[in-house]
């Protein structure tokens, strides 16, 4: 069974056991062993939850005898943190050495092998214990039979102690840090400054930054969460991922706190931030002071957000609503503790208790009942249980209206309400604007969601915003789902982060996709855009639909311009537009047409019918039926040309280059033309064939050569026959070389080139010239497919020096004779 791999940081391993009173006459054995770490899932984060664990002793790091084990429960924290506590007289009787490891039946199919981590860890004795049973007794020997100040030198640094005469120390006399280490990992480092010297103790990720001076880490911090000081003399105690940015300012110790200002302070907890000048943060989890001279008690998600600001304590009452902690907003103002109480007035108080309001200064309610005015200057004109809760907030009448949150507005209408900071509701009803910055114009029945700041509906019914910045506009049933999505009207139109859909009607925008208008559009990837038309598709990132009816962009980046049933399938595809075309290839591209394909990475196919692109960097321009089937191969036009050798080239009509490197053109004759060998230049010009070299000042050809129609010689332009060729009724290909006798015999290799133009398997001559009159004649022996032997005659013994020639019929043509030409 495939088990789930787990990964292990161990933070420590210690005995619990820990005597605090001193002097200490006897003392028991420990009985406790507690293991303590951090476990995670690869690539999954923390592994939480409760699980069975199984631990096992042994007496060496690897196999060796097997000393105890023991099953237990373990649960496991948000961060996935870890207590076993084992009883030492169930485990086992502590040799001089002992190891353990662990496993943790994440299946629940029981403890199995597979599942122990694959590294012993070494017990270790508590590092802060006073005293221990037998602590004067090292191997059954007495401390004093060991080594001990006396008997080293002078320079030795004690572990009983010592006393340096003056002017001894134990650092360094240069520019350099001085680093303590323990398990050879650094533990604490002493970096000079000429000012002050900074200190960071713990993991040795923390840091302290370069400017700063008098900097202090006490310890904590991981590599994944270390610890920072930016300001001179600011101090972090411990904990992790904690940072003292400001001159002289302080983090106690917890995890993720920050404390911003000069001489800030946050005492401990998590994800606490002190932000300006003197601010102060006690502890507890989430909170903020930010006015200078600020302060948090404790709690949780409580914000003391202006100048002398006080929150003692408390916090959220919606663990799931960050905004449900106590809230001071103003100068002065002050909550004891409790949950979601409100103080928006200057100087004003909240001792206690839930979801109270501190009504603020110039606050008022005109009339009606049951209306509430908690914020600074907030306002109820009338009507009938409104509730006005935030600073600077307004209702102007009408029933049931709500405006929670600071600065909301409510102009009128029914059952209306406004819950983000910000937010407002224009009329209408049942309109619920939910999120911070939010706007519902009026209309009946729209919803911006909670956690969706910045939304608007314009109008209209049934339309629903639900994530941050999103916009609708109007219309009906509308959806606006992701951040900053925005549907301009229309009908049953879907929109997703970062999405637009202009109007139209079921359309669906994807992340950061756009769709124009149109019918049952569909911008489905990443980044795609659909302009408009019917049924049209860019699934792939970043891809692009123009219009059109039933295209499809489904490859990443991929373009179908327009047209009808088109398709782009792969990364960077392109489709211009036509029908029915397809650029499957990477970085393939069909321009138009109908009917072509460009299946072959970065190929190409300029337009025509039923062209076939499908070799990597195969091109074919035009024309129809054509293929370009060989890498780099290329048909430039024409109709049913192939090229299907690599860098191959085919053009003019049924011109078929099958050889790697090779060229075919081919004439309107009704026939195939073909290259079948490698590097091979073939063309069929049945009218003859013109080689020009120069022209005249009118462009008439003067020099070069001409190879007429049905005849087998060149003959010059512009002059009389100036050269000829060897011509022979069948087709040979000659090569020359030299050679030399030793001890009259030589064997000659064939040029493996020249070999592979011919066919050496058929009878072939070589024709040998002596340099030397010593010699007494040669003879030819031994031919065969790489070679062929010169022998001297009469057994003779010369070192003779000869040329020779050899003519092999070409290959593919063996069976080629002189045929008569036409008249």
């Amino acid at each position: 069974m495939s088990k789930l791999p787990l990964y292990a940081r161990v933070i420590f391993v210690f005995l619990v056991t820990v005597f605090l009173f001193v002097p200490i006459v006897a003392a028991t054995v420990p009985e406790t062993i507690t293991i303590q770490g951090i476990l995670e899932a690869p690539g999954e984060g923390p592994l939480t939850g409760n699980y069975l664990s199984a631990v096992r002793v042994w007496d060496a790091s690897i196999s060796g005898n097997l000393l105890a084990n023991s099953f237990n429960p373990i649960t496991l924290s948000d961060s996935g943190r870890f207590t076993i506590e084992l009883l030492l007289e169930d485990v086992f009787v502590a040799p001089a050495q002992a190891w353990y490891d662990l496993a943790v039946d994440v299946d629940g199919d029981g403890v199995e092998e597979e599942e122990f981590f694959p590294q012993r860890v070494r017990f270790h004795s508590v590092p802060f214990a006073r005293m221990a049973a037998d602590s004067e007794r090292l191997k059954g020997q007495p401390a004093s039979a060991f080594l001990t100040t006396q008997s080293v030198g002078s320079s030795a640094w004690s572990l009983e102690g010592n006393a340096p005469s003056p002017g001894k120390f134990l650092g360094t006399t240069n520019n350099e840090p001085v680093e303590l280490r323990a398990n050879d990992l650094r533990a604490l480092v002493l970096i000079p400054h000429s000012g002050s010297p900074n200190l960071i103790g713990g993991h040795g990720s923390n840091t302290v930054a370069v400017a700063a001076e008098g900097g202090t880490i006490g310890g904590g911090g991981n590599a994944s969460a270390p610890n920072e000081v930016v300001g001179s003399y600011g101090t972090v105690g411990g904990g992790k991922y904690n940072r003292a940015h400001g001159n002289a300012s302080t983090v106690s110790g917890g995890q993720s706190n920050e404390a911003l200002g000069s001489i800030a302070t946050v005492g401990g907890g998590d994800s606490n931030v002190a932000t300006f000048d003197a601010d102060t943060v006690s502890g507890g989890q989430g909170n903020l002071a930010s006015g200078g001279g600020a302060t948090v008690g404790g709690g949780g998600g409580n914000y003391a957000s202006a100048l002398f600001a006080t929150v003692g304590g408390g916090g959220l009452s919606n663990l799931s609503n960050a905004s449900s902690g106590n809230q001071v907003s103003n100068s002065y103002g002050t909550i004891a503790g409790g949950g979601n109480n409100k103080a928006y007035g200057e100087y004003s108080s909240v001792s206690g208790g839930g979801s109270n309001s501190s009504i603020g200064a110039y606050t008022a309610v005109g009339g009606g009942s049951e209306n509430r005015a908690e914020g600074e200057h907030s306002n109820v004109g009338g009507g009938d249980t409104n509730s006005s809760r935030g600073d600077y907030a307004t209702i102007g009448g009408g029933a049931g209206n709500t405006a929670r949150a600071g600065w909301n507005t409510i102009s009128g209408g029914s059952n209306n309400s406004a819950t983000g900071d910000y937010s407002s509701v224009g009329g209408g009803y049942i309109n619920q604007v939910q999120s911070s910055y939010s706007t519902i114009a009026g209309g009946y029945d729209n919803t911006t969601i909670a956690n969706s700041p910045g939304s608007f509906i314009g109008g209209g019914r049934a339309n629903t915003a639900s994530a941050d910045y999103a916009t609708i506009a109007g219309g009906n049933q509308n959806e606006a789902y992701g951040v900053y999505s925005s549907i301009g009207g229309g009908n049953g139109n879907k929109g997703h982060a970062f999405s637009t859909v202009a109007g139209g009607y079921h359309n669906d925008a994807s992340f950061s996709s756009c769709v124009g208008g149109g019918d049952t559009n569909a911008a489905t990837g990443t980044w795609a855009t659909v302009a408009g038309g019917d049924h049209n598709n860019a699934w792939g990132k970043q891809s692009f639909v123009g219009g059109g009816v039933g295209n499809r962009a489904s490859g990443d980046w991929a373009v179908v311009a327009g047209g009808h049933e088109n398709v782009a399938s792969n990364f960077y595809s392109f489709v211009g537009g036509g029908i029915d075309n397809r650029a499957d290839g990477e970085h393939a591209d069909v321009v138009g047409g109908n009917m072509n394909k460009a299946s072959g990475s970065h190929s190409f196919v300029g337009g025509g019918y039923d062209n076939d692109a499908s070799a990597s960097f195969a091109v074919v321009a035009g024309g129809y039926e054509n293929k370009a089937r060989g890498d780099n191969s290329s048909v430039p036009g024409g109709s049913v040309n192939d090229a299907l050798g690599v860098n191959s080239f085919a053009a003019g009509h049924r011109a078929k280059a099958f050889g790697n490197g090779s060229f075919v053109w081919g004439d309107k004759r009704e026939a195939d033309i073909n290259s079948w060998l490698p590097n091979e230049f073939v063309a069929r010009a049945t009218g003859g064939f013109w080689l020009i070299t120069a022209i005249d000042g009118n462009g008439v050809p003067t020099q070069g050569m001409m190879l007429p129609a049905g005849t087998s010689a060149w003959v010059p332009i512009g002059g009389p026959k100036s050269a000829a060729s060897e011509e022979t009724v069948e087709v040979w290909f000659t090569d020359y070389g030299f050679g030399q006798l030793e001890n009259g015999r030589v064997v000659i290799a064939i040029d493996p080139l020249f070999a592979e133009t011919v066919n050496l398997e058929e009878p072939y001559h070589v024709f040998v010239q002596l340099n030397d009159n010593r010699c007494e004649g040669v003879a030819v022996k031994e031919k065969t497919v790489s070679s062929f032997a010169v022998v001297e005659l009469r057994n003779g013994s010369s070192n003779a020096e000869f040329s020779y020639r050899i003519a092999a019929k070409r290959r593919g043509f063996e069976k080629y004779r002189m045929k008569e030409g036409p008249n």
